[in-house]
C-alpha cells in the first residue's frame, strides 16, 4: 500500500466504523440508540412502507445503494438491517455543529470529494471485509423526485463498486415526501458489479455509461414498484 494512503487513514475512525458495523459488544448500546432514533424519526415523519424486505441479505457484507432526496433517507434506510449501516458522507458535513457528531455516531465514512480519497476507500473495503454494511447514495447529493435520473453519480462510484466484490442491493425511495402520507420503499434484487462490466460499459460509445447503469439499477425499480402498489390497492 502506498505510504501516502497509510498517512491519510484516521485509525480511530477506522476502528469506530468497524466495531459499529460488525457487532462488537463495545458499541452495542450505540447501535441500539442509533436504531431507536432512526425508527422514531422515520415513523414520525415519513411512515415508511417497505416492499420486499426479504431480498436483503441476512447479514453483511453488502452495499446498499439508493436515490437521495432528503436527510431523512438515512433514517428510513438505517432501520432495514439489525447491523449498523456505515453511510458514506461528504467530509464537509463532519465540521457542522451537532450534525457532524450525529453522523459520526451513526458510523458515517467521510469522503473528500476535492481529491482522490484513498483513505475513505480503504475504510469502505475494511468495513466490508469485516462483514459490515456500507450505505451509498451514488448521486452524491440530494435530488428532488421530479429531477430523478438527471444527476449522474459522482466520479469514482462505479470504480469503487466494481472493487468490493460483495452483493449490491438497489433501493428506491419513492417521493416526494409528504407529511402524514406513506412513503413506499422498494428493495430490488441484489447484484454484483464486476471490473469486467465496468470496463465494458466504459468502452461503449456513451459517456458516463457506467454511472448511468447505477442509476438505472435504482430508478429502474420504479415501474415494478408502481405495478405492485396498484395491484395491492385494487385488492384492498
Amino acid at each position: 500500500m502506498p505510504e501516502d494512503e497509510n498517512k491519510a487513514l484516521p485509525p480511530a475512525l477506522v476502528s469506530h466504523q468497524i466495531t459499529l458495523a460488525t457487532g462488537a459488544d463495545e458499541y452495542r448500546w450505540s447501535r441500539r440508540f442509533n436504531a431507536a432514533l432512526a425508527y422514531m424519526w422515520s415513523r414520525l415523519l415519513a411512515r415508511p412502507r417497505y416492499l420486499h424486505r426479504e431480498r436483503l441479505p441476512e447479514k453483511g457484507p453488502y452495499v446498499l445503494i439508493s436515490n437521495h432526496q432528503s436527510f431523512l433517507d438515512v433514517m428510513l434506510l438505517h432501520t432495514l438491517s439489525k447491523q449498523n449501516i456505515c453511510w458514506i458522507a461528504k467530509l464537509s458535513l463532519f465540521g457542522k455543529p451537532l450534525l457532524g457528531e450525529a453522523i459520526r455516531r451513526f458510523g458515517a465514512i467521510p469522503v473528500d470529494r476535492s481529491q482522490a480519497d484513498l483513505s475513505s476507500v480503504k475504510i469502505v473495503l475494511t468495513v466490508l471485509r469485516e462483514g459490515g454494511i456500507v450505505g451509498l447514495f451514488p448521486e452524491g447529493t440530494r435530488v428532488k423526485w421530479e429531477k430523478r435520473g438527471e444527476v449522474l453519480p459522482k466520479a469514482g462510484v462505479a470504480s469503487l463498486l466494481s472493487r468490493v466484490n460483495v452483493p449490491i442491493v438497489p433501493v428506491l425511495i419513492r417521493g416526494p415526501y409528504r407529511k402524514f402520507h406513506r412513503t413506499p420503499i422498494y428493495i430490488g434484487e441484489a447484484f454484483h458489479f464486476s471490473k469486467k462490466e465496468l470496463q465494458e460499459l466504459r468502452a461503449s460509445d456513451h459517456q458516463g455509461a457506467a454511472e448511468r447503469y447505477l442509476l438505472e439499477c435504482i430508478y429502474g425499480l420504479e415501474e415494478a414498484l408502481e405495478r405492485e402498489l396498484s395491484g395491492k390497492e385494487s385488492e384492498a
